[in-house]
């Protein structure tokens, strides 16, 4: 059973608008990192420039992936339109959408810098020596640790509108729950 009920129409908008926007948080992360690397004195000597760009690589990572929207979902799938996609490029996507779940980990590490910085003056240096290899892990190791078990349970299937972790069943002619037990 489908529950999108929505039109051709409906989804050829809907994918403009995802690449479209995508395209623009592409755009925008590029523009931050072209910033932080240009300045060779200050390139990356300070903690918020590393953490900012991080996350602003691991965004155009994640946009990159959303701006495909339905085309890496399997063919053999319904209730979606545009997917010419099969199982290894729904992998990729939604192996790109986890590692995405960094970036508001790298916000939150950003949001802790500048309390640490103004609310509890602590000291740059005295961050960045005792936290910052910590902030880092905070913010990659769990979304990278769910996307390499997306990859190799093979949890990652289409979602309607890109691909992550699903129920292989749920919209595929795979007659999944028609074998008697």
């Amino acid at each position: 059973m489908c529950p999108s009920t929505a039109s051709k129409g409906y989804w050829i908008v809907f994918k403009i608008i995802i690449a479209f926007t995508s395209l623009l948080s592409v755009l925008g992360s590029s523009a931050i990192i072209y910033m932080i690397m240009r300045s060779r004195k200050n390139r990356l000597k300070h903690l918020h420039n590393r953490l900012l760009l991080c996350m602003s690589a691991i965004d155009i990572l994640y946009s990159g992936a959303l701006a495909f929207s339905t085309a890496p979902i399997p063919k053999d799938t319904y209730c979606t339109y545009g997917n010419i996609g099969n199982a290894e490029s729904c992998t990729a996507q939604g192996f790109l959408v986890q590692i995405g779940f960094s970036v508001p980990l790298y916000n939150m590490m950003l949001c802790i810098y500048y309390m640490a910085r103004v609310c509890l003056k602590i000291d740059e240096k005295t961050i960045a020596s005792k936290y910052e290899r910590l902030m880092h892990a905070i913010a990659l190791v769990p979304p990278f640790i769910a996307g390499v078990l997306g990859v190799v349970f093979d949890l990652f299937q289409s979602r309607l509108v890109f691909c992550w972790f699903a129920d292989e069943c749920r919209f595929s002619d795979r007659g999944c729950g028609d074998e008697e037990g």
